[in-house]
């Protein structure tokens, strides 16, 4: 069964504050995951990644998580101060067979 993974940034500050602190801003992990990043809204930021399997998703989850203890910390000074929210959600898809064309035909 397919996963959907959404992660969420709420900045009430956006605009005058980044989503994240300038250590992470800097920071392999950064460039590497969060940059995918899409603002939906002023002040909300969205990432969604679909994985074909369990077994891709938690591959995925183990290779990109934050665990530098600096950057953690940097993290939830930041959240701390500025009143940034990050959530993750995690949903099963099932599989689905369109009865109607899609977009291209």
């Amino acid at each position: 069964m397919a996963i959907l993974y959404r992660l969420t940034v709420n900045n009430p500050n956006f605009g005058t504050v980044q989503n994240w602190p300038p250590q992470i801003i800097e920071s392999s992990w950064h460039t590497n995951y969060i940059s995918k990043l899409h603002l939906i809204a002023d002040n909300v930021a969205i990432r969604e990644v679909i994985f074909a399997d369990v077994n891709a998703f938690e591959t995925w989850v183990n290779s990109n998580r934050l665990t530098d203890s600096g950057l953690v910390s940097a993290l939830n000074e930041w959240k701390s101060a500025h009143g940034i929210t990050y959530s993750e959600e995690f949903y099963e898809l099932p599989a689905y067979t369109p009865s109607i064309a899609g977009l291209f035909g």
